[in-house]
C-alpha cells in the first residue's frame, strides 16, 4: 500500500513536471558534454523552436543540435559554456540557430553542468528560448539611435517633465554643451529671456496635442544668442501613452542677416 501511494506521488509531480514543460516557451533539455551537445532529453517545445521532433533530436537520431548553432557563433557556445565549467558557475549565451525549414533564429540559453561524486560533467541541463524579435528590436533600436546622432540638425529630447534626456553632435557642437554636461537640466536651461513667455509657454501644449513649429532665441555655453526654427513632436508608448517630447532645431541666424 505505502508503496502504491508512493508510486501515485510520483506520478503526479512527473505529471505536473510534463505539463510545466510543455507549456514554456521554448525547450528544456538535457545534453551531453561533447562537440555534439547530443541530446539525451528535449522538451516539446524543441518542435516549435527547432522545427525538430524531440525523437530527431535526441541521439543526434536525424541530426544534432551542434549542426543547428549556427557557424559563426558555434566557437563562442562551445567556450562559453567550457569556461562555466572551469569555474562551476551557471552560463548564458546568445547566439543563431539554423531551423528544420532553413530559417534563422536567435536563441538565448541558460544552464549549469551537473557533476557526479568526482567532480566529472555527468551532463548539462539548461532551457532555451527564442529571442528573435527582440535582437530585431534591439538592432532597430541602434540603427534608430546612430541615425539621430549622426544628423545634421540639432535633436534633443525631453521628459514629461520638460528634462533633456538625450542630446545629438550637432546640439553639442551647436550649444557648446557635452551630453554630461546638459542631460539631467531643465529645457529652459538653454532659452533665452528675450522670448516671449506666452509663446514659450504654449510649446508644451501644443506638442502634446500634435507638435509644433515656432521661432525662438537660444543661447550657447558661451551666452551668445542666436535665433533657431523649432519643430516639436510628442513620443508615445505602443499603448499610445505620453513619454516623451522630440524637438529638431535649425539655426537661422545667418538667414535672418
Amino acid at each position: 500500500t505505502e508503496r502504491k501511494k508512493t508510486e501515485a506521488k510520483l506520478y503526479q509531480s512527473e505529471k505536473h513536471l510534463s505539463n510545466l514543460m510543455s507549456s514554456l516557451p521554448g525547450m528544456a533539455y538535457r545534453c551531453r558534454y561533447d562537440h555534439d551537445w547530443t541530446m539525451e532529453f528535449v522538451s516539446q517545445g524543441c518542435l516549435e523552436l527547432t522545427g525538430y521532433l524531440s525523437d530527431e533530436l535526441i541521439l543526434n537520431n536525424k541530426i544534432s543540435y551542434a549542426e543547428l548553432i549556427h557557424p559563426e557563433d558555434k566557437e563562442n557556445v562551445f567556450v562559453t559554456i567550457r569556461e562555466s565549467i572551469k569555474k562551476k558557475t551557471p552560463y548564458q549565451i546568445i547566439y543563431r540557430i539554423r531551423t528544420k525549414d532553413s530559417g534563422e533564429k536567435w536563441v538565448w540559453e541558460k544552464g549549469r553542468a551537473i557533476y557526479d561524486d568526482k567532480g566529472n560533467v555527468m551532463c548539462l541541463e539548461g532551457f532555451i528560448t527564442d529571442i528573435t524579435e527582440r535582437k530585431l528590436a534591439e538592432e532597430k533600436i541602434i540603427i534608430l539611435a546612430h541615425a539621430l546622432k549622426s544628423v545634421s540638425e540639432c535633436v534633443c529630447i525631453t521628459n514629461m517633465h520638460d528634462k533633456i534626456m538625450f542630446v545629438n553632435k550637432s546640439f553639442s557642437r551647436v550649444y557648446g554643451y557635452s551630453p554630461n554636461e546638459i542631460i539631467g537640466k531643465p529645457i529652459s536651461f538653454i532659452r533665452s529671456q528675450k522670448n516671449d513667455p506666452a509663446m514659450v509657454k504654449k510649446i508644451f501644449p501644443e506638442t502634446l496635442a500634435g507638435g509644433w513649429t515656432v521661432e525662438l532665441i537660444n543661447k550657447r555655453k558661451n551666452g551668445e544668442e542666436f535665433r533657431i526654427h523649432l519643430s516639436t513632436s510628442l513620443i508615445t508608448d505602443d499603448a499610445g501613452k505620453p513619454i516623451a517630447l522630440a524637438s529638431v532645431s535649425v539655426e537661422i541666424s545667418d538667414n535672418k542677416k
